[in-house]
């Protein structure tokens, strides 16, 4: 009987110890819940967010969960975490969907097996280091894809440009990371000046409806968007290449007729911005850069929170909140105080969302 109890136990233990997922440290783990009953709008009707405690030091950290698609005649939800700490970690759900809330788990963290993102040092604040420690010395590319690479006029009316494939950025990552450069900047906002949306998965983040008229539903993402942006920053994270990605739009890419008129923002897209003034574009401060319009920060609110919530767990992710400022070519200069006000703000919001601090920048100001 003894002999019995000992097996027993043995072997609850053991179903224990594989019930605890394990991960290495600053590598994605990754939480997939779904749901059995239909949710009308899961971009906007359920709310997820997941809270995970080291079991030793207490520390907590918060991300949010995202929407990802259906399969199987069922919703999928994920919450993305990137342990900063090796350990136990003990996760809790919480959710407004029965389905999605209150689930728990555990996870071990094991070694490392990358030296991790950047992070500076208090007292070498110009310089760039590893989560290891270890000191970082970028050899950037710059911009890519941009509109103007193959030469000649800017892209408008009379130049047309197709969107890069997955196929062209994929072969593009492996061969920067191949060739010895670890750092690019996406720029793909600037492809909003193209007169037709000819690859949705490579932009806009909102679900387009016509891409010819570069129509939206400011109320759903574009799950082909973002799920290929998935797979182009792991891609590069295999190649150790860090990936800046525009999550705002550039004062440039708001300027002129021909660029607002495919512009998600433009109410007449499906978007939320109006031209007051009637310059032909939404690039003015009662425009663009007003953040006393409620609707214009709740909009551009949930575009953020949604985008880090499925790329912040990646440690090579950095993040560019816009620019262009006081770029002469673009026909304007934004006063520096409005500037400011706008990118500070978001900078702060963007701070408070991720949990792991990701590198951020405004670019040329």
């Amino acid at each position: 009987m003894r002999f019995r109890v000992v097996v027993l136990a043995f072997l609850t233990l053991s179903l224990v110890r594989q019930a605890v997922a394990a991960t290495p440290q600053w590598e994605v783990f990754e939480l997939t819940l779904e749901t059995a009953g239909p949710i009308k709008n899961p971009f906007v009707d359920a709310d997820l967010t997941a809270t995970f405690t080291h079991t030793a030091s207490n520390r907590a950290l918060t991300v949010d969960g995202f929407y990802d698609g259906e399969s199987g005649g069922k919703q999928i939800f994920r919450v993305r975490f990137a342990p900063p700490e090796q350990g136990v970690w003990a996760y809790k759900t919480v959710s407004n969907i029965t389905d999605l809330n209150a689930k728990s788990g555990r996870l071990e963290v094991t070694a490392p097996v990358s030296r991790g993102g950047l992070v500076r040092k208090q007292t070498l604040p110009r310089i760039f280091f590893r989560e290891d420690g270890s000191p970082y010395y970028p050899v950037n590319f710059g911009l890519f894809p941009h509109p103007n690479n193959l030469g000649g006029a800017d892209i408008g009316p009379t130049r047309k440009l197709d969107f890069p494939s997955e196929k062209v950025m994929m072969t593009f990552i492996d061969l920067l990371g191949d060739n010895g450069i670890n750092m690019m900047m996406d720029i793909r906002v600037l492809f909003q000046r193209c007169d037709a949306i000819n690859e949705p998965s490579f932009y806009p983040p909102f679900h387009v409806i016509d891409p010819e008229a570069w129509k939206i539903d400011r109320d759903r993402f574009n799950l082909a968007y973002f799920q290929r942006l998935d797979r182009e920053l792991a891609r590069a994270k295999e190649k150790g290449l860090f990936y800046t990605l525009q999550i705002l739009t550039s004062q440039a890419v708001q300027k002129g007729e021909f660029t607002w008129r495919h512009s998600f923002y433009n109410v007449a897209n499906g978007g939320w911005l109006e031209d007051k003034n009637g310059d032909g574009d939404g690039d003015d401060e009662d425009e663009y850069y007003n953040l006393n319009n409620a609707d214009h920060v709740k909009y551009i609110k949930k575009m953020l929170r949604y985008t880090l919530a499925r790329t912040a767990g990646y440690w090579n992710v950095m993040y560019r909140i816009g620019g262009d400022t006081r770029n002469p070519n673009s026909g304007r200069v934004i006063a520096p105080e409005l500037a400011i006000k706008w990118f500070g703000h978001w900078r702060s919001f963007v701070r408070d969302v991720d949990p792991y601090d990701r590198p951020l920048t405004i670019g040329r100001a």
